[in-house]
């Protein structure tokens, strides 16, 4: 299902995002914003209001009628847009209002993911669906891991966040696209 493939692609991102974003925050508390190794406590703190947060945006997506699909590529150009501001973020407010983004636009992000799947996939093959989705997200992950120490040396925090964010935000609107594109051509064979 290409749908189900541009989904499990734009997770890759995110797991990369993620990795960067555990692996800099002590950097970023420490070196840029100068509130101590000890400030990632205030991002944990941020990051769970926004998870908090979340269910809201289930209800204002509910209002605005718009396919699972379409809310899910908008929460995820949201939810990199939201990585790229705290990777260059200087401010401390700031990058605090960054954390609250990615953790209400993740939760959010995480709630449609599991909506489509539940609505799109066959209940015979819907373990194993979730099981790949799970070992591509860690694939991410890994790839992140790797790729973090040697983008912050050449591009730093801000450029390395901003560069995945944009790929994810870029699969994000070309799944928009497919979406709008199935949409027509549905409309004509109609």
């Amino acid at each position: 299902m290409p749908i189900i493939k541009n989904i499990m692609m734009i997770t890759v991102f995110f797991g990369i995002l993620g990795r960067f974003y555990e692996i800099d925050k002590i950097f970023v508390a420490d070196k840029v914003l100068n509130i101590g190794a000890e400030g990632i406590v205030y991002f944990t703190y941020a990051m769970a209001i926004g998870s908090l947060l979340a269910p809201i945006a289930t209800k204002l997506f509910a209002r605005l009628g718009w396919r699972d699909t379409t809310k899910y590529s908008f929460l995820s150009i949201l939810l990199a847009v939201s990585f790229m501001l705290w990777g260059n973020a200087s401010v401390f407010l700031l990058s605090i209002v960054a954390n609250i983004m990615i953790g209400f636009f993740q939760t959010s992000n995480s709630i449609m993911v599991s909506t489509i799947f539940q609505s799109t996939i066959e209940r015979g093959v819907f373990g194993r669906v979730m099981a790949f989705r799970q070992i591509v997200t860690v694939l991410g992950a890994a790839v992140g891991i790797i790729m973090a120490p040697v983008l912050v040396q050449y591009i730093g925090v801000g450029g390395s966040m901003f560069f995945i964010g944009t790929l994810a935000a870029t699969f994000s609107m070309v799944l928009v696209i497919k979406i709008k594109i199935q949409k027509s051509e549905l409309t004509v064979r109609l």
